[in-house]
């Protein structure tokens, strides 16, 4: 596959790359190498493709299905026609506003990403799908948190200028605040002391681990440029391009647990105590994809 597709800017390198050639006692470099080099980027992507669908089968099979569901539950909330769970009357009796655009907005912005991680880790791009893992993180716990308290939503929802905005954030949406937050409506959704600790314990490992990517530390930096083997654990090869790995494995796995796992099997409860909303009534179709996504995660997971 050739990466260097646009004709005008072939030309040009081959014509750059010709008048420094001429340059004496200077190692000469054509555009048919930079071809050949460009042929092993994209042979090793097809590699680690190969490779991750072979050893990490069932931890990419149930990310693409649990991503679908939350994709399918967003275009239900656009559609007008259909139930939608939020009522303005709950942000304020005055409101015009429809938190159900949030919502949506929110599930498809997580969709979207939960997709990219997929896709980078499909290619062997751990680091920067830790990275994007990380923000998925935020913004699913972000989605649980305005569905359940109607002055956050109204609060996020603001139109602000950038200082203001900031300084919000800071106070209530950061990813301390959101975890904080989470335990409380985990009690009310009586959740058992046991399962709240398991889900505590795991983001906040999964949220300081990816932090450490995000704000690239070097332990993180260095981690980040030499990747385990499948063949041999021990064996750390270069990480340069396209790496099939245990860690972008791991990545997958994170994703099903602390995203997926955690979001699907939480919205429609919420939806049900705060909302009122019946989504067995409404949302048949999302609660079959619910029960079976979750039925499959917790086979896969016996310890759960």
């Amino acid at each position: 596959m050739k990466l260097l597709i646009d004709e005008n800017v072939r030309n040009k390198i081959s014509s750059i790359l010709e008048r420094l050639n001429e340059f004496p006692n200077r190692q000469k470099i054509t555009l048919q190498d930079v071809d050949g080099l460009l042929a092993h980027v994209s042979q090793k992507s097809l590699g680690a493709i190969s490779l991750m669908n072979e050893k990490a089968s069932r931890e990419l099979s149930t990310a693409s299905f649990g991503s679908l569901i939350l994709s399918i539950t967003a275009l239900k909330l656009a559609d007008n026609q259909k139930p939608r769970p939020l009522k303005s009357s709950w942000l304020s009796p005055e409101s015009t506003f429809d938190p159900n655009i949030a919502l949506e907005c929110l599930l498809v912005n997580i969709s979207n990403q939960c997709f990219s991680t997929i896709n980078l880790a499909t290619h062997g791009y751990a680091w920067p799908a830790r990275i994007l893992l990380r923000t998925t993180l935020e913004l699913c716990w972000l989605t649980i948190v305005l569905i359940s308290d109607r002055q956050k939503m109204l609060k996020y929802c603001q139109v602000l200028n950038d200082n203001d905005e900031r300084i919000l954030f800071h106070q209530y949406f950061s990813g301390g605040k959101l975890q904080k937050s989470l335990i409380e409506i985990e009690k009310g959704l009586q959740f058992s002391e046991d399962v709240r600790l398991l889900y505590s314990n795991s983001r906040s490992e999964a949220y300081t681990f990816f932090t450490k990517h995000v704000h690239n530390s070097y332990p993180a930096i260095l981690a980040g440029s030499r990747i385990p083997s499948f063949d041999d654990p021990e064996v750390l090869e270069y990480a340069l391009f396209s790496n099939a790995s245990t860690v972008a494995k791991g990545v997958v796995a994170s994703l099903n647990q602390n995203i997926l796992f955690y979001l699907i099997g939480t919205l429609l409860p919420i939806l049900k105590i705060v909302h009122s909303f019946d989504s067995a009534k409404s949302w048949d179709d999302i609660v079959t994809l619910r029960e079976c996504f979750v039925r499959l995660y917790v086979s896969q997971n016996s310890s759960i």
